[in-house]
């Protein structure tokens, strides 16, 4: 899928309940919009999605968020970056708006079955109505195409790393 990779180490001071978070050159981040950029990541040690900003689309990242409802604080100095493509490896997020978003989650595999989590979130709470277990079938042969809640993925391997793939629509 789209993304970026960090050319420089970002340092966001006092980012998470005051709880610093670092990307450090290389860290890779999908891109969820184009214009102005916006490219977010899953951080594991704040468990928040990160989300960094090129709003005079110069090449540099001047500013980030915690999420895509959150204000964004500024990055000082921005961190240049440049355009390439990344493997999301987790959460699958399938579009939003200003305060609703959908997410397929990994949940494990058996030989001939992978298994998702499918979640709706309105305004950052999770829907409990719009959450389900999904299995889809799967071949032996890698890489290979699966369709889930409208959305194509090729997947490119499944091992003890994890689920590797690509959003193809």
């Amino acid at each position: 899928m789209p993304g970026i990779l960090l050319k420089g180490d970002l340092h966001l001071a006092g980012f998470v309940m005051g709880q610093s978070v670092d990307l450090a050159s290389g860290t890779r981040l999908a891109i969820i919009r184009e214009k102005k950029l916006k490219a977010c990541l899953r951080h594991t040690s704040v468990a928040w999605d990160v989300c960094v900003l090129d709003m005079d689309e110069d090449g540099k990242i001047e500013r980030a968020a915690l999420n895509s409802l959150s204000g964004a604080k500024e990055v000082m100095p921005p961190v240049p970056y440049e355009k390439g493509s990344v493997r999301v490896s987790v959460d699958l997020q399938l579009g939003e708006g200003d305060d609703f978003k959908r997410v397929l989650t990994f949940t494990g595999a058996t030989p001939d079955t992978l298994t998702v989590s499918y979640r709706e979130f309105a305004n950052d709470l999770a829907r409990p109505a719009f959450t389900e277990t999904l299995s889809v079938p799967l071949t032996k042969a890698y890489p290979q195409k699966v369709a889930v809640k409208n959305h194509v993925l090729e997947l490119e391997a499944l091992d003890g790393m994890g689920l590797r793939y690509t959003l193809i629509k």
